[in-house]
């Protein structure tokens, strides 16, 4: 017998919850209360296909969607499989199948909003979505064992296979730096800015080609050789990657978010000029984790009671009864339906357009 138990959540339900929340007694985020300064040092993963292992000395650990990992680890999808990292401030990493990372530093302060993120990249594909990074010191970076590409609030992919990295913009820009490969330190000299939809691919050879320009003796030539590099190396997206099918699922995600935290910045027009909407993206990004990894069943009434028009009173009462271990499957399945198109109406009527529902299957 299996459980169907629908949530409302999601980024796009985030944004009218947010709504809500604001006039809720103890939502109010718009106090001059200076919090209380506290870093954050986790991440949380979701897996959406497949199967995401923590690598272990000596052994691996499976990991399943809401499941915590710190700063250091290393993880690696299997064959068929995808998974997204969700970083403290709402970041996100998003790993193509047979890929393998390692989160060499997570560090987000709370109070400031500096958030540090570096990246190990040891082969496969994954795609970067900066929502912003606020302070001078932030910093996001992914690194393979020849490349390193470093952004300030942008949206990127990076691949490594057989000695050869690439980085694809796709919003904003890129600064892309070859490493030494004794010193393994960043040649920055031949640093190049990637503009949005370029491309750039680095191999051994290339390497070679950009240590001529640290080797230069003049500005002139050093300008001049790193012209040439650029001219060389900066080129379109390939088709090949612009239409492969797991980067244009990553985008449509990427573009499904930025609609989402547009929603959100709208909103919070009508706080105080101190009111900041992240910090309430950030609160609720974390419900929708802990009602992942806590199976839901306390988090759906307490995500639902923060709608305060008591017309939706139904759906509350709906996700509750779910749970009735006396239920059919038909049963479940009508009152999910029931539940999803008053779910539709109620965002609608907060000003979401688009709503995302998540249905978790699980053996009874």
């Amino acid at each position: 017998m299996k459980k169907v138990i629908l949530i409302i959540l999601g980024l796009a339900v985030l944004g009218g919850l947010f709504f809500f929340l604001k006039n809720q007694p103890g939502g109010d985020i718009s106090n001059n209360t200076k919090p209380e300064q506290i870093v954050l040092k986790t991440a949380w993963v979701e897996v959406e296909r497949g199967t995401l292992f923590l690598k272990l000395p000596g052994q691996s650990k499976e990991l399943k969607s809401g499941d915590e990992v710190e700063s250091g680890a290393s993880l690696e999808t299997g064959k068929n499989s995808s998974a997204t990292i969700h970083l403290p401030d709402g970041s996100i990493l998003n790993m193509d199948k047979e890929t393998a990372v390692v989160l060499s530093d997570i560090n987000f302060s709370t109070d400031d909003k500096t958030l540090v993120v570096k990246i190990g990249l040891t082969v496969g594909r994954v795609w970067s979505k900066v929502i912003s990074l606020s302070t001078p010191e932030s910093e996001w970076e992914v690194k393979t064992s020849n490349t390193v590409a470093t952004v300030r609030g942008t949206a990127f992919g990076m691949g490594f296979k057989s000695g050869t990295s690439w980085v694809n913009t796709s919003e904003n820009k890129v600064a892309v730096a070859p490493l030494d490969p004794e010193t393994k330190e960043k040649i920055k000299e031949a640093e190049v800015i990637i503009e949005e939809k370029k491309f750039i691919e680095l191999a051994e050879i290339n390497i070679n080609e950009a240590l001529k320009i640290k080797q230069a003796t003049s500005s002139e030539s050093v300008a001049s050789a790193k012209q040439d590099f650029f001219d060389k190396q900066v080129k379109d997206v390939p088709k090949t990657i612009a239409e492969d099918s797991w980067v244009k699922e990553v985008k449509t995600k990427h573009q499904k978010l930025d609609k989402e935290l547009n929603d959100l910045r709208e909103k919070a027009k009508n706080l105080p000029e101190n009111a900041d909407y992240r910090d309430k993206y950030f609160e609720l990004n974390e419900e929708v984790r802990q009602s992942i990894l806590k199976g839901n069943k306390i988090d759906i009434e307490k995500l639902m009671e923060k709608i305060l028009d008591p017309k939706y009173k139904k759906i509350i009462e709906q996700a509750i009864e779910m749970q009735n271990p006396n239920l059919t499957d038909k049963e479940r399945e009508d009152m999910a339906k029931d539940m999803q198109k008053q779910a539709t109406e109620m965002m609608r009527d907060a000003g979401i357009k688009e709503v995302q529902t998540i249905t978790r299957t699980a053996a009874k």
